[in-house]
């Protein structure tokens, strides 16, 4: 919930917070939530709140991890 809030608000100090309690950069932290944000939302309409550029992007980064993963 406090991930979801501190994205939610845009509140980057308290982005940076949360992502230091779990041991991760606000960067990693951002991607994690964003990945998550594509599973609750689906692809329509995670398109519509952040764009098909950053969608692209999310499938890219995907495509990358699945392929090193293999």
């Amino acid at each position: 919930e406090a991930v979801k809030n501190a994205f939610a608000t845009k509140n980057v100090i308290a982005q940076n917070a949360v992502a230091k309690s779990l041991g991760v950069s606000r960067n990693e932290l951002a991607k994690m939530y964003k990945q998550e944000q594509l599973r609750t939302l689906g692809a329509e309409k995670f398109e519509a709140v952040y764009g098909k550029q950053e969608l692209a992007a999310l499938k890219a980064r995907n495509a990358g991890q699945d392929f090193q993963t293999h």
